[in-house]
């Protein structure tokens, strides 16, 4: 059988959303955000350690990694919060409805200790070290562009980063 057939929009490691499908949410999200006047907010998330991890515990424990930190997301976040696998070690996490970076900090801090107790075993039962993560909260402003909203949640995901990692950071307000 041949013929057109649509691009996926589920990511076929982590069973989340792919980053072609989050982006055209989240523009979706921002536009009748500026209209209706909705608050969200945009939160990156990265394992830490990961190239190290995966060169330790081959592809086959980085990728039970990501999916333990996908299913963590899955089990944490509300039904109406969007979770993407944005790429490599990288997830993006949509939160409409958040009028506060203090109430996605509390969410995001709640995800966070959710990852790090989740264990990841391998097939043969042996228990791979506790995973971490770092994570960079953005609040949607009124004509927000989703670049520069995905920019300001990757600038927060750095200085997590940059602090340590296993931390959530929120951006820092330049009006």
């Amino acid at each position: 059988q041949s013929g057109y057939t649509e691009p996926s929009m589920v990511d076929e490691l982590t069973g989340l959303y792919n980053r072609n499908w989050m982006n055209d949410k989240l523009e979706r999200y921002l536009q009748r955000g500026n209209t209706n006047n909705q608050p969200g907010c945009l939160v990156m998330l990265e394992m830490d350690g990961y190239d190290k991890f995966s060169d330790e515990f081959g592809m086959l424990g980085a990728d039970l990694a990501l999916r333990s930190i996908a299913h963590s997301m899955l089990t944490c976040l509300r039904p109406d919060d969007q979770a993407g696998h944005y790429m490599g070690p990288k997830f993006s996490i949509f939160l409409p409805n958040t009028s506060s970076l203090s109430d996605a900090g509390i969410a995001g801090e709640r995800l966070r200790i959710a990852i790090k107790n989740a264990p990841v075993v391998l097939p043969s039962g042996d228990a791979l070290p506790v995973i971490s993560v770092s994570l960079g909260i953005a609040q949607a402003r009124q004509n927000d562009r989703l670049a520069t909203l995905i920019e300001r949640a990757m600038n927060a995901l750095h200085q997590a980063q940059v602090s340590g990692g296993n931390c959530v950071k929120l951006e820092t307000c330049r009006l």
